[in-house]
């Protein structure tokens, strides 16, 4: 992943040769963080989630982005 101008995209498959961190997980993994089953702390303890390089960089990261309730009202009255 790359955050360029305020937007975080992927590439499947690019990697960033001078990355400061890299995250590894499988999607299950993702899936799980994602539907608040577990977080990433407990995956990082468990050796589902690896990061190599600086991972205060990664939390840092995690710092900036926004938070949502799981079911939010996509359209209201």
């Amino acid at each position: 992943m790359v955050v360029e101008n305020g937007v975080l995209n992927y590439t499947i498959g690019r990697l960033i040769q001078d990355a400061d961190t890299t995250v590894t997980l499988n999607r299950s993994v993702l899936n799980d963080i994602n539907l608040r089953l577990t977080t990433i702390e407990a995956a990082v303890t468990s050796g589902d989630v690896k990061i190599d390089g600086d991972a205060n960089t990664f939390a840092k990261f995690l710092s900036l982005l926004d938070s949502f309730e799981l079911y939010f009202n996509i359209v209201t009255p």
